[in-house]
């Protein structure tokens, strides 16, 4: 079920399929095309296949093999012109990664990799194709399974709300202790003391299994792991993190559930207090929270 966002080369994302974004032809056109055709082991053999498939229509999708690459499919993604879709720009490149999720779905893969579609010659604005994948991948996430990574090649690309970061920048001023140095132990409560932990929570906040694996953007299988009290088990704070936003508290409530998970929930660490901020509006939604922390080069919450 996790969405994390990443930053680097689409095709050489360790997931079993990818999407890139193409034109209606499916020829090497440049852009993520060429980029696609560079890195294949077997370009003629790439190009003989989308030869046969011929055409791909406007915000439709074609599968190809991988041709060598780590995933086992390429899902070519059809953007169109931003410039001619006038007031349907939106609901056109929302469209494109509605079937490229659905593609990787119907082909029963565990997990792929999007990239910002239709960015390039294309000329979407970042901002609307980030707000239009984020709306696509939770919508899609919300009924189904799937990790679901977004791959964005250099971080500078990624522009959230920008109120929401100048409050951030302000709130990291204000409350972020720089010049204080504290052990931060990355090991909380062994997974069978955790257990008893989160049983507690769930009780008290009455939230059901199947809601609290999605709110905090762990997969399925953790959180029966995190239940169970696994031996195997390593709790992190990134699924503590995910675990208490999910649970919608105040920030005080956040840091009683994460202290008794045996981690720090500190203001000389930048990740906590920009949670502590998103935490003080009301913000839990773990894609806000992960959009944020990417933006801020801080690790996101959550597990596969």
């Amino acid at each position: 079920m996790p969405f994390f966002i990443t930053e680097g080369d689409i095709t050489e994302a360790d997931t079993e399929c990818i999407v890139i974004s193409a034109d209606v032809s499916l020829k090497n056109t440049g852009g993520m095309s060429g980029q696609l055709y560079r890195r294949v082991k077997n370009p003629k053999a790439l190009e003989h296949e989308c030869e046969k498939i011929g055409f791909c229509g406007s915000c439709e999708c074609v599968t190809t093999g991988s041709y060598g690459l780590d995933c086992k499919y390429v899902i070519h993604c059809a953007a169109p012109i931003f410039s001619q879709s006038g007031r349907r720009a939106e609901e056109y490149i929302r469209l494109c990664y509605r079937n490229s999720i659905s593609m990787a779905g119907k082909k029963l893969m565990k997990s792929v990799s999007l990239p910002l579609i239709g960015t390039g010659k294309k000329g979407f604005p970042k901002d609307m194709v980030l707000r239009s994948a984020i709306c696509e991948i939770k919508d899609y996430l919300s009924k189904y399974d799937m990790d679901i990574f977004l791959v964005i090649k250099h971080r500078s690309s990624l522009i959230p709300d920008k109120t929401l970061i100048e409050e951030a920048e302000h709130y990291i001023s204000e409350h972020y202790i720089s010049d204080v140095k504290e052990e931060k132990s990355d090991k909380g409560l062994p997974c069978p003391e955790f257990s008893r932990v989160l049983s507690d929570a769930l009780k008290k906040y009455r939230l059901k299994e199947r809601k609290l694996y999605k709110k905090a953007n762990i997969s399925r299988m953790t959180l029966r792991q995190l239940i169970n009290g696994s031996e195997n088990k390593a709790v992190t704070k990134e699924e503590v993190l995910g675990i208490a936003a999910a649970f919608e508290r105040n920030t005080e409530d956040m840091r009683s559930f994460i202290e008794k998970s045996g981690f720090e929930f500190s203001f000389s660490d930048k990740r906590d207090v920009i949670i502590s901020m998103l935490t003080e509006k009301g913000i839990y939604d773990v894609f806000q929270i992960n959009t944020l922390l990417f933006y801020f080069g801080e690790k996101q919450i959550g597990s596969i």
